[in-house]
């Protein structure tokens, strides 16, 4: 293995294996596999054409680009942008100062920092808490087994499933079913193309569109129109700050509060108080609200 710490800039043309700690006070170019026994620093940029196996800690201070496969068994930090064109796998905590790309699967055993964009072509797994700083795009699955904070748009184009709080600062669209275990709190639209089902608060402070149906375990609050194109169940109390739209049934275990329009296209049912401060209409063939 390495006995002393490279003076200069590291060029291998084929594998890499290190039994102890590894550490690159400059950039590191390997023109196949590197597998790690120990932890890895690497001062400058980090270039890997194939695999990476570090079984401790790796830390990159500047970009680091993997070819194929990244597995961390430790907690990974990447001072700049990291990008993996295959799968990247990490088994305590990952810490990104700038974006991440993945490829394909994304899987964290423990909480995920991502400080600018997070871009993932297939599934993500995060068993713990993930918080991202700026834009979130998911090409597959969700799966979050607890916090979820992302301080600008959210976009998941399958399934997302949210064990504990979903926080977005910004839009969020889901193309298909989203299943939140605690609360959820949208700063601005909130858009689920299949079934939405959050088993807590929901708060949307701007628009929020439901494909299918819509189910709350306790209060919901949307603070523009609400848009539902089947049923939307409700087990405490549901404001509505402007227009409400549902096109099969309406449930609402506690109060109603709509401060404009109120349409539902099947049954109706308020288990306390209704108020709707403008039009309350029902429709008997089901239309389209717009």
């Amino acid at each position: 293995g390495i006995k002393k710490v490279p003076i200069a800039q590291l060029d291998v043309n084929g594998d890499v294996y290190i039994e102890e700690i590894a550490t690159i006070n400059n950039d590191l170019f390997v023109n196949q596999n590197i597998i790690v026994e120990g932890s890895s620093l690497v001062k400058g940029d980090q270039l890997i054409e194939n695999n990476q196996l570090v079984l401790g800690s790796l830390i990159v201070d500047e970009n680091q680009i993997i070819k194929k496969d990244l597995i961390v068994n430790n907690n990974l930090q990447i001072d700049n942008d990291l990008i993996v064109n295959n799968n990247q796998f990490v088994n305590k905590d990952l810490t990104i100062s700038s974006n991440l790309f993945v490829n394909n699967d994304l899987i964290v055993n423990n909480n995920q920092f991502i400080k600018q964009d997070l871009t993932v072509s297939s599934n993500l797994l995060v068993k713990n808490d993930l918080i991202v700083d700026k834009n979130q795009l998911v090409k597959r699955n969700l799966i979050v087994m607890s916090n979820i904070e992302v301080n600008n748009d959210l976009i998941v184009n399958n399934n997302q499933f949210i064990k504990k709080d979903l926080t977005v600062s910004s839009n969020l669209q889901v193309n298909n079913n989203l299943i939140v275990n605690n609360d959820q709190f949208v700063k601005r639209d909130l858009f689920v193309s299949s079934n939405l089902q959050v088993n807590n608060d929901l708060i949307v402070d701007n628009n929020q569109f439901v494909k299918k149906d819509l189910t709350v375990s306790s209060n919901l609050v949307v603070n523009n129109n609400l848009i539902v194109y089947n049923d939307q169940i409700v087990k405490r109390d549901l404001v509505v700050n402007s227009n409400i739209f549902v096109n099969n049934d309406l449930i609402v275990d506690n109060n109603l509060l709509v401060k404009r329009d109120l349409v539902i296209n099947s049954n109706m049912f308020v288990n306390k108080d209704l108020i709707v401060d403008l039009s309350l209409i029902h429709i008997s063939e089901p239309t389209r609200p717009y």
